[in-house]
């Protein structure tokens, strides 16, 4: 059996591969493989190995586990070619062959890995930011909505615009609010104001739900 292996990995970094084994009726003092072959890799020796014998109803068992070390050399493409193993089996007194798969991948350099996190953080922060001033930008015009929602009559309206909108109340709006992208409805709700009009009437909420579905028109 063996543990799954990564496919990219970093130069140098060292890769193993665990093989377990289990013998009947044979009990060696170690196991011998052939050593490991392949492209851009260096082998790693001794191979580290653990046995343990324990009688059952077939015979004595042994149970080892094998691991195989080796060392990524260098970057770009990296195979571990199939290795062959011959099995004697003393019972039988035939030989069987296994064979254990071949494994390949990609290997980069350290810096490269250490430049794609840094740009992928550059990334991340970045979107974090827009996130958090589309939030607030969000917050800020809800409330500016719902503010524009409470406001019972044309004065407490006139009085909002002004300060959301940083206006002076002693000049005109005509004058000062040519800029902005709701000229128009602070226009009529001046001259609403300032007529002989009630304060509260049909022009007033229509100028008041204007400006509530203008509210991406404030500024964030």
């Amino acid at each position: 059996t063996t543990v799954n292996l990564p496919s990219i990995v970093l130069v140098d970094e060292v890769i193993q591969r665990q093989v377990q084994f289990r013998l009947v009726n044979h009990m060696p003092n170690s196991l011998w493989l052939n050593g490991l072959q392949g492209q851009g890799i260096e082998p790693l020796s001794p191979w580290l190995q653990t046995g343990d014998s324990a009688w059952q109803e077939e015979g004595w068992l042994s149970d080892w586990t094998v691991w195989q070390p080796w060392r990524i050399s260098q970057a770009g493409f990296w195979q571990v070619e199939a290795q062959d193993i011959w099995v004697f089996n003393p019972r039988t007194w035939q030989v069987t062959h296994i064979q254990l798969p071949a494994h390949s991948g990609w290997a980069i350099p350290l810096w490269l890995w250490r430049s794609v996190q840094a740009f992928l953080l550059l990334v991340f922060l970045l979107f974090s930011y827009l996130f958090i001033q589309w939030s607030r930008c969000w917050l800020k015009r809800r409330h500016y909505r719902q503010a524009i929602e409470r406001c019972a009559d044309a004065a407490q309206l006139y009085h909002l615009m002004v300060q959301m909108w940083q206006l002076k109340p002693d000049i005109p709006l005509a004058h000062q609010a040519l800029p902005l992208p709701i000229y128009q409805s602070l226009v009529e709700l001046e001259n609403q104001l300032f007529s002989s009009e009630v304060l509260y009437n049909e022009m007033f909420e229509q100028i008041k739900a204007r400006l509530a579905l203008q509210y991406r028109c404030y500024s964030c």
